[in-house]
């Protein structure tokens, strides 16, 4: 994760904010007031435009404007409070399935979609979510885990994401008899485990989109940084001196922060001008970023980054071509024999674990699988699709890991977490790539926030939009940890495998086996092997969170 909250966390989807729907049943009973009027000899419909209710999710932002977040509210108590009278056997009281709103998904640039989404779509839109950042620290994760050892654990946790993603598109109809309407899994935790369970989803749902923001912050300010200095140097003509050191390929250089290469000139940098004193990775753009950043997240709606969702599928796709075109100037630098060569591979390390946290993240889409499937046009494919999308997922993050992995002209050990450190500020490929993702997080990072500012404020207080003071106080608790982290803890492979590995551990083990074996306990079908199988799955996402902390940083 890489996460969107889609740090590292999961990326994020727009939805469409024009439903108009006029229902009325048979017999000319009204479903929502006002919509029809009864005159002598029928039924007549009056030109009403009628809003559907709304769950605040990350599948549909910016589908709440300023002027709805209040009926937004209102309705979704008055769909609760009706959920909790409705009678399961007899149905009554339960609001249809046609009245639920429509998600529009935009996996490709001038791509609208209109009513039901066919399975492209669907495919498309699973993998544009899943891709994120945690391409970037991909090779680094996979240097850390060894060679062979990496496709064991990438295509296991693929697998074991995979599964338990299934489970949860199929938990609906486990208990189709729900008296609601089961919109996101923390409706179905609710339904099949009580209170505890959806307080649990919903802990848990924060937490990753806070660990993506502290992400998402920390790559804003590398990008910025650098992308500002190609900008200083190419206009005033100089280079950091850094940039020059341990250079054997033209502009690649080792991690600055590795140790072991013995040169502590690479530890820091050797300011030549009062610019490089001002213009800081750690101690001042990161507080640079709050002129810019900090009003753009107490926007009380975020439809305008949303619009700019496209972006995220065309920075993927340049990352994708930055790669091929890098190891191709790189070729093959790959020797299993020789441990003094410097293009010597191990096939497995100790530190394998941060591969594992890593891939948690960047195979998690759980907490808003519902949402993507439910719109398919033909419901009958979503197994497919979804089997599709991660094969599609899977084999990204082998082009992008092991590509790099393979063709890194220096020793394995200085692929940096974030795989742009490699670069000189001044290749220009790298430049363009930092553009293309300074702007893709920009836009991203206001609704990582919006996203987990309407979870955590309906939760408690019952409004998406309480006030203006309580925005502002989140907002400013949540930026305070996203600073703290960019100036004290800048490093965002750590930050993704442990915030992949409580999601994982949550989302991905947990709650999805749990709820599998109480749907199955309720049908009186539970067996002994489901809860082997499943015990063993919560098993192994406890083990991968506490395997982290044996990690080094």
């Amino acid at each position: 994760m890489d996460l969107k909250v889609e740090d590292s966390t999961p990326l994020l989807m727009s939805g469409s904010n024009k439903y108009d729907s006029m229902e009325k049943s048979s017999e000319g009973a009204l479903l929502g007031s006002n919509s029809v009027e009864k005159v002598q000899g029928g039924v007549h419909p009056q030109p009403v435009q009628r809003r559907p209710f709304h769950y605040p999710s990350a599948s549909n932002l910016g589908s709440i404007n300023e002027d709805q977040s209040l009926e937004v509210s209102a309705t979704l108590s008055r769909h609760r409070y009706y959920s909790k009278l409705a009678d399961p056997s007899l149905k009554t009281l339960k609001i249809p399935d046609h009245i639920v709103p429509s998600y529009f998904f935009y996996p490709f640039p001038f791509t609208k979609v209109v009513g039901k989404q066919s399975s492209i779509v669907t495919i498309f839109s699973i993998w544009n979510t899943m891709m994120g950042t945690t391409l970037l620290t991909m090779p680094w994760a996979v240097q850390q885990a060894g060679f062979a050892c990496s496709f064991a654990i990438m295509l296991g946790m693929c697998s074991v994401c995979l599964y338990t993603a299934y489970r949860i598109v199929k938990m609906p109809g486990l208990v189709s008899n729900a008296s609601e309407v089961l919109l996101e899994f923390s409706d179905v935790a609710r339904h099949l485990l009580g209170r505890w369970g959806e307080w649990c989803s919903v802990l848990f749902s924060l937490l990753t989109l806070l660990g993506s923001a502290i992400v998402y912050w920390v790559l804003l300010t590398n990008f910025t940084y650098y992308t500002v200095v190609y900008i200083y140097e190419l206009s005033t003509g100089t280079s950091r001196p850094l940039d020059a050191i341990n250079t054997t390929y033209v502009n690649v250089i080792c991690d600055p922060s590795f140790e072991a290469i013995g040169n502590s000139t690479t530890q820091e940098y050797i300011h030549t001008s009062i610019f490089y004193e001002v213009w800081d990775i750690k101690r001042t753009v990161p507080l640079f970023l709050l002129i810019i950043v900090f009003p753009l997240i107490n926007l009380k709606s975020p439809t305008f980054f949303s619009k700019f969702n496209a972006l995220g599928t065309l920075a993927v796709f340049y990352l994708i071509s930055f790669a091929v075109v890098k190891s191709a100037q790189w070729g093959i630098h790959f020797d299993l024999y020789h441990s003094t060569s410097s293009d010597f591979v191990s096939l497995y390390l100790p530190s394998f674990p941060a591969l594992a946290g890593v891939s948690s993240m960047a195979f998690f889409i759980h907490n808003c699988i519902l949402s993507l499937c439910r719109n398919q046009k033909n419901p009958e494919n979503n197994v497919r699709d979804l089997i599709i999308a991660y094969v599609l997922v899977c084999l990204t993050y082998f082009l992008i890991g092991f590509l790099i992995f393979v063709s890194f002209p220096l020793k394995k050990l200085c692929i940096a977490e974030n795989i742009l450190n490699n670069f000189s500020s001044s290749d220009l490929m790298a430049f363009l790539t930092r553009v293309f993702l300074l702007f893709q997080v920009l836009t991203l990072f206001p609704l990582i926030l919006y996203v987990l500012r309407i979870q955590s404020m309906h939760f408690l207080f019952g409004s998406i939009y309480p006030g203006f003071k309580h925005v502002v106080i989140l907002n400013s608790f949540l930026v305070f940890i996203c600073i703290m982290f960019a100036v004290f803890f800048p490093y965002v492979g750590t930050i993704i495998r442990f915030s992949g590995a409580i999601s994982a551990l949550s989302y991905v083990f947990t709650l999805p086996c749990i709820t599998y074996l109480k749907a199955q306990k309720i049908k009186g079908t539970l067996k002994t092997t489901t809860i082997v199988l499943h015990g063993s799955l919560i098993c192994l996402g406890i083990v991968n969170f506490v395997a982290q902390f044996f990690v080094g940083i």
